[in-house]
């Protein structure tokens, strides 16, 4: 009988030792992938396109020279004659007989250029004009960034910003301020925007 419970008493010992033991219970494996996630730091970003890290500026789609016609969704842009100017005389539509010489900026010169827009859709165009211009240099990089139209205010100055009406149609000068001796550009003419999207044409200026 002492036997028996002698027996009993060290199989429950046995039993209570197991459970309350402070043995290890992780996977095995478990704290290697533990340590490894902690030690490890997020994917760099990717790096920007050859494009983007040389000037950031959107790409052109098509090329034209002087003389020729660009069209888009109906809408026909020609540059007609694109002038070099270290001056230019103009006046107002009112006052014809009052004229102006304007002399750009010290170490610059200004370009004329003369463009016809016509639209041959069936439609309202979109807004079209000198506001859609830049010109930018693509080569040796005189212009850091694209340069925006002058503000003139000649008799025959471009619409700056204005929808045609089928069969409608727009004609005038852009003038643009550019580095004397500038080489290299081009002038950009977008016929999309922000909301519907770029679209850009190019019209190299000759030197």
């Amino acid at each position: 009988m002492n036997k028996i419970l002698i027996a009993i008493l060290l199989a429950t010992v046995i039993f209570v030792a197991g459970c309350t033991g402070g043995g290890d219970t992780t996977p095995p494996g478990t704290e290697l992938e533990l340590e490894e996630e902690s030690d490890s730091t997020p994917a760099p970003p990717p790096a920007p396109t050859e494009e983007e890290d040389e000037s950031g500026l959107l790409a052109i789609e098509e090329m034209f020279s002087v003389g020729e016609t660009a069209n888009y969704s109906g809408v026909e842009v020609t540059l007609v004659s694109a002038e070099f100017v270290d001056s230019y005389n103009w006046h107002t539509e009112q006052f014809p007989e009052e004229v102006y010489t304007y002399t750009p900026n010290p170490g610059h010169e200004n370009i004329l250029l003369w463009f016809t827009i016509v639209n041959r859709g069936d439609s309202l165009s979109d807004p079209q004009g000198g506001s859609k211009m830049r010109v930018r240099d693509d080569t040796v990089g005189e212009i850091d960034d694209e340069m925006i139209p002058e503000l003139y205010m000649g008799h025959d100055a471009l619409t700056l910003f204005e929808q045609l009406p089928p069969g409608g149609s727009a004609e005038g000068q852009v003038v643009f301020e550019v580095p004397l001796g500038s080489t290299g550009l081009v002038l950009t003419y977008n016929y999309g925007d922000a909301l519907t999207g770029d679209w850009l044409v190019g019209w190299d200026l000759g030197r």
